[in-house]
């Protein structure tokens, strides 16, 4: 992948995402993002609507523990396709579906079934699925294609 020349990072999370708790365990998002450009002064972080289509592209994306909560997941994983800049790399967490239980979440995804909503919204891209964390969480690494 070749560095752009904004060096910009797309990060969405929510709460109670493993980016967010890297930071401190009640952080709101964008207080996570303050701290992370503190830290990496470098790279333009950025916090944007993932409903919200954008002409923006970007090297990377990190969507952590995110799509589970939203009502239309499919939308979201569009435009974050849609993001990516040719040789762009997102990278994707949800947790595993079979054994999630967090009344939190509206959306369960078995790895086959999260690997088939990956598939049907990653058209031209490469698309490597696992599980992390002894299976509790389903990963994605989507990479467009230039």
């Amino acid at each position: 992948m070749t560095a752009s020349a904004d060096r910009s990072l797309k990060v969405w999370s929510t709460e109670d995402g493993h980016l967010v708790r890297t930071f401190s365990h009640h952080l709101e998002a964008v207080n996570a993002l303050a701290i992370a450009r503190s830290q990496l002064p470098e790279i333009d972080f950025q916090y944007l609507d993932v409903y919200k289509p954008t002409t923006a592209q970007f090297d990377v994306i990190f969507c952590v523990e995110v799509l589970e909560h939203l009502l239309y997941p499919d939308t979201a994983l569009h435009n974050i396709v849609q993001m990516l800049a040719p040789n762009g790399v997102a990278l994707l967490t949800v947790p595993n579906g079979r054994i999630d239980t967090f009344e939190g979440h509206i959306n369960f995804w078995s790895p086959e079934s999260w690997k088939v909503l990956l598939e049907r919204n990653g058209e031209s891209c490469d698309i490597d699925t696992g599980l992390l964390e002894e299976g509790a969480h389903n990963f994605a690494v989507i990479s467009k294609k230039a």
